[in-house]
């Protein structure tokens, strides 16, 4: 596998085009450019359903495109990387990472690659990216394969995403730290006891009635309490199917004649 792109972590290569193309398997486009008629009638493909062509009294409302943290850390910091790893060739860093004089003069595609991404939650507002990093080396013993991580630095600060490569090591070891282990999506792999807990502190800290009162877990109300925006749009029903979940941006027809 090479640093071109996880395909078990999103979708296509970080540097592809995004156009229509790229989406064929995923359901075809039509001419107005919204998703196409499905090809099976249980909309479990993805697509919008047939009849949602724009009219009067219909408008349309932008979906969200929902993308990898990988994705994104490889389309904007790939080059920080290469840069970074060859930094350490220079000042000799790798060399003692190592335990031997490497002999490379510079690290690209050929010789450098990022096959994985580990992500660990520190707070709500930050995480460490663990990028794993395969070099091939050239050492006087011959030529070599060495296994290290570049530690990215990730915050969410107010209106803005900082990212920083903190150092480039031979190993690390999370669990030890009570770290959360994150998807590429950044949200936390938890076992079914540890999601129950979790649900429940949210439950208390936000609505505490709903902890003795079955009747006042009410979504609305708990979305409202964590600061959520609510909208409602009449979309459409098809075959007992009445919600939809995008993965790629795109124009949705609603009105209220969905129904």
């Amino acid at each position: 596998m090479t640093d071109e792109y996880n395909d078990d972590l999103y979708p296509f290569p970080p540097d592809a085009p995004r156009d229509d193309e790229d989406f064929e398997e995923f359901g075809q486009r039509g001419e107005s450019g919204q998703l196409g008629i499905p090809e099976r009638e249980d909309c479990d493909d993805g697509v919008i359903p047939d009849k949602t062509e724009p009219s009067d009294g219909k408008k349309k409302v932008m979906a969200p495109e929902v993308i990898s943290m990988t994705w994104y850390l490889f389309k904007n910091y790939r080059l920080p990387m290469y840069s970074h790893v060859n930094r350490c060739l220079r000042d000799g860093s790798l060399s003692r990472l190592v335990g031997m004089p490497v002999k490379n003069r510079v690290f690209n595609r050929e010789t450098c690659s990022f096959p994985h991404v580990a992500y660990w939650k520190i707070d709500r507002e930050n995480f460490y990216a663990d990028v794993q990093v395969k070099l091939q080396l050239e050492t006087w013993q011959g030529k070599k394969e060495w296994t290290g991580y570049l530690v990215f630095w990730c915050s969410f600060e107010e209106n803005d995403f900082v990212c920083t490569i903190e150092t480039l090591t031979d190993q690390v070891d999370r669990e030890d730290d009570a770290l959360v282990l994150l998807s590429p999506y950044l949200v936390p792999y938890y076992t079914s006891k540890k999601m129950d807990e979790v649900t429940e502190n949210i439950w208390g800290g936000l609505i505490p009635e709903a902890l003795i009162n079955p009747a006042a877990r009410l979504a609305h109300e708990l979305a409202k309490r964590m600061g959520l925006t609510i909208q409602y749009h009449p979309v459409y029903e098809h075959k007992g199917v009445d919600s939809i979940l995008f993965f790629a941006e795109d124009d949705l027809v609603v009105g209220a004649d969905r129904f």
